[in-house]
């Protein structure tokens, strides 16, 4: 089955797990501040380091607000220190303010949609190129509005 109706947070929890294993190339993540997927989780932290490790592996993370994310994922931006040449961290344009929805692609053929971050409803497609299309164009477009780089240490006075 390709393409699974997601309705409660156990199962949008079990299909991130399972698209962040199923990554070998390219994991794309765009959310609000990560509140959607709980990435300092243990496990998929593991997960993600496993995949970081992997030769031509390559994470793309896009945030609307990432200073939570940076504040309160010290796991995450260990990784991304570890792994910066692998792992592009990027802040959203305010043009963008207003998209609620979240989203996590893996390769071109596996994907974590949520409908809107404040309900765990969405989909889990599963090896299908033709349904993660629109949601890789989607990204591409969220990228193209100029998303900003961001480093991995904090400037202070």
């Amino acid at each position: 089955m390709p393409e699974k109706l997601l309705t409660s947070r156990t199962e949008l929890d079990a299909a991130l797990e399972a698209v962040l294993l199923a990554a070998r190339r390219h994991l794309r993540l765009f959310d609000g501040s990560l509140a959607s997927f709980k990435l300092e989780n243990p496990q998929r932290i593991e997960l993600l380091g496993n995949f970081l490790s992997q030769p031509g592996a390559r994470l793309t993370l896009v945030l609307q607000d990432p200073e939570p994310c940076r504040r309160q994922h010290a796991r995450l931006m260990a990784l991304f220190a570890r792994h910066s040449p692998a792992f592009e961290f990027l802040q959203a344009p305010d043009s963008l303010a207003n998209l609620k929805d979240a989203l996590v692609l893996a390769d071109d053929n596996h994907a974590v949609i949520q409908f809107h971050r404040d309900q765990p409803r969405g989909k889990h497609i599963t090896e299908d190129a033709k349904a993660c299309h629109p949601y890789l164009e989607r990204f591409t477009a969220i990228l193209a509005e100029g998303c900003i780089p961001l480093g991995n240490t904090h400037l202070g006075l």
